[in-house]
């Protein structure tokens, strides 16, 4: 055999490391019962998970040695249909891994038996996913399905979490570090006591939700939905919030103490506040970063306040944007059925839709703002119905000419169903009351949004209308722009030819 040369040696070195390597690659770990002990006899969950943690594998889970982001799969024999998991303990999750129940078993079912929390996740590197699980009956302070407490990120994906109680924070997930992901997914009948009854997010952590429901969820306190706050980021889209409650402010999300929710693509509706705020509820702070909630292509109807701001509602500094949103058919007991700005609070609306939104004693149905607030209007918008008039729909808020002004008194007096029309169209990532109204072809919202201002597409992820614009050389050599074509409608949803054979019976 010839000696080795330079090239040969680093040849052999390299497939030698590749080889190191590969024993510490992903392992796939297999769940083959659905006890909560350990054991030797066969392979749990948690038996699976305290392998991942420890880099020590159970013989009964496979036959690779856990390395780095393993995967744990779920082939149990006698429930070969989402497979039952009660857990006597919280599993916690330390290593980067990927729990999945797309084998096998489909949508495996975990509980924490009205006794425990279900996950802790706690890695501080790489990235934990879970996937096709069912989290039920969790138990805890904060956090009752998913604590997380990572630094890390984590990406949920196909999840239901479900009837879920914390005596605290975030019945269904609880996150105060790192970044964690929710793709379609389902968030509901969870209970966060005191805030938070679906998910809170706090302690600067970042969380983003696409093509998930948030519904049906509650708190006594703050949040029904969804509650983020102390600087952390909420990016929500084509996700619908609905049905949720709080005993306080911020029905549908609450956003506080220097936080930011975006939210694009989205539907808020049927949720219900005690106090303030039915669907969104932004409240700021004396000093420090500002709380914002910015709602763009957002469909907003159907919420509820006892006190103000059935619909939207800034306070305390907090600052809300709605842009391309439309704001219907909201209620509040006493001011502010659609948008309220109170005390330092800041709205500004563009290209929307503030319309049939009531109040129980017809002080600003509409929009209200107190002395100490600020509304801002952008683009064009309409504004009222012609069941109102301007005093009864507007409190203290200064009206501008370019705006469409639906009331009775207006210049565009229109009608609720003129406006827009009850219909059965329900988004892809629609739920229960997920059926949105459509613009008719002569609503005065079709082709009057100002275009330059108006996002790509609308919440349906229809292309808008552009407009045409065409320069004109005129007598002076000047160069003038007229725009020859359609411009973008106002509010959330373009209009399209075939959208009338949605139409439902207007109540």
């Amino acid at each position: 055999m010839p000696p080795l040369n330079s090239f040969s040696k680093t040849a052999i070195a390299l497939a030698l490391s590749q080889l190191a390597a590969t024993s510490v690659d992903a392992a796939v770990l297999t769940v083959n019962r659905s006890g909560d002990d350990i054991d030797q006899s066969s392979c749990s969950l948690r038996d699976a998970i305290v392998s991942v943690n420890s880099g020590v594998l159970n013989q009964q889970c496979g036959s690779e040695a856990p390395g780095v982001d393993d995967q744990i799969i779920f082939n149990v024999a006698d429930q070969p249909i989402s497979p039952f998991v009660g857990l006597n303990s919280p599993l916690e999750i330390f290593k980067p891994v990927r729990i999945s129940g797309a084998g096998i078993n489909s949508r495996p079912r975990i509980s924490g038996n009205s006794a425990h929390r279900i996950f802790r996740i706690a890695h501080s590197t790489g990235i934990v996913r879970l996937e096709n699980l069912e989290l039920y009956f969790g138990s805890a302070i904060n956090g009752a399905a998913i604590l997380h407490e990572s630094p890390a990120e984590t990406v949920i994906s196909n999840l239901t979490i479900r009837d879920n109680d914390s005596t605290s924070s975030g019945g269904g997930m609880h996150i105060s570090q790192g970044a964690v992901k929710l793709l379609n997914s389902e968030i509901s009948l969870n209970i966060g006591d005191e805030r938070g009854g679906g998910i809170s997010v706090t302690g600067g952590a970042e969380l983003t939700i696409n093509s998930s429901i948030v519904s049906q969820n509650r708190s006594s306190g703050t949040g029904g939905g969804i509650l983020v706050s102390n600087a952390s980021q909420l990016n929500i889209s084509q996700t619908a919030i609905e049905a949720n409650a709080s005993g306080s402010r911020g029905g549908g999300l609450l956003a506080e103490t220097g936080s930011t929710a975006t939210i694009t693509d989205s539907l808020v509706a049927a949720n219900y506040a005690e106090t303030l705020g039915g669907g969104l509820y932004s409240s700021g702070t004396n000093s420090g970063p500002q709380t914002k909630v910015i709602a763009t292509n957002v469909f907003i109807s159907f919420n509820d306040a006892q006190s103000q701001g059935g619909g939207v509602m800034a306070n305390n500094g907090g600052i809300v944007a709605l842009n391309n949103a439309t704001v219907l058919t909201n209620f509040a007991y006493s001011e502010a059925g659609g948008v309220a700005a109170n005390v330092n609070a800041s709205v500004s609306i563009t290209n929307s839709i503030i319309s049939a939104n009531e109040t129980g004693q017809n002080v600003g149905n509409e929009i209200w703002v107190s002395p100490s607030g600020d509304i801002s209007f952008a683009g064009r918008n309409v504004l009222g119905r012609s069941a109102d008039n301007s005093a009864t729909a507007f409190a203290n808020v200064s009206l501008r000419s370019t705006d469409i002004v639906a009331t009775s008194d207006g210049n565009t007096p229109t009608s609720k169903y003129g406006i827009a029309f009850a219909s059965t169209y329900v988004p892809d990532f629609g739920g229960e009351y997920g059926a949105i109204m459509l613009l008719p072809a002569n609503s005065p919202a079709v082709d009057k949004a100002v275009t330059s201002l108006c996002p790509t597409t609308d919440l349906r992820g229809e292309i808008r209308d552009p407009g045409f614009l065409v320069p004109i050389v005129a007598s002076n050599d000047a160069i003038a722009v007229v725009d020859l074509g359609d411009a973008c409608d106002i509010g959330a949803v373009e209009r399209r030819s075939g959208d009338d054979a949605f139409k439902g019976i207007d109540p």
